[in-house]
């Protein structure tokens, strides 16, 4: 299940990001973590687009009805500054039609 806020400063646990297109399963093949970006769109702050400077690992392939997902243990940065966050995982490269996908609202709480 996603994560759908944190504690300011809290790195910890790591989030599971899920991998989920409107429609099908997405396929990984050919891709690595490198291939990924985290964006925080500030909802307080004109929607400010502030891109995540954690670090993605364990790219996971979708499996039944299972999706694919992907970890991401954020930076300090990430989580240094409270306030109410659209995430969305964005992949840079590959062939999907599909490219961003919302992960939701989240709040940084004090």
């Amino acid at each position: 299940m996603p994560n759908t806020g944190w504690y300011k400063g809290d790195r910890k646990p790591f989030w599971d990001l899920l991998i989920e297109p409107d429609s099908g399963a997405f396929d990984i093949t050919g891709l690595t973590t490198s291939d990924f970006t985290l964006q925080f769109i500030d909802i307080n702050n004109n929607r400010a687009v502030i891109v995540g400077t954690g670090t993605f690992s364990s790219l996971t392939a979708a499996s039944g009805s299972n999706p694919a997902s992907i970890i991401y243990a954020p930076s300090a940065a990430d989580v240094g500054t409270t306030g109410i966050y659209e995430i969305r995982l964005v992949v840079d490269s590959g062939t999907a039609n599909q490219r961003t996908f919302l992960q939701g609202l989240w709040q940084c709480q004090a």
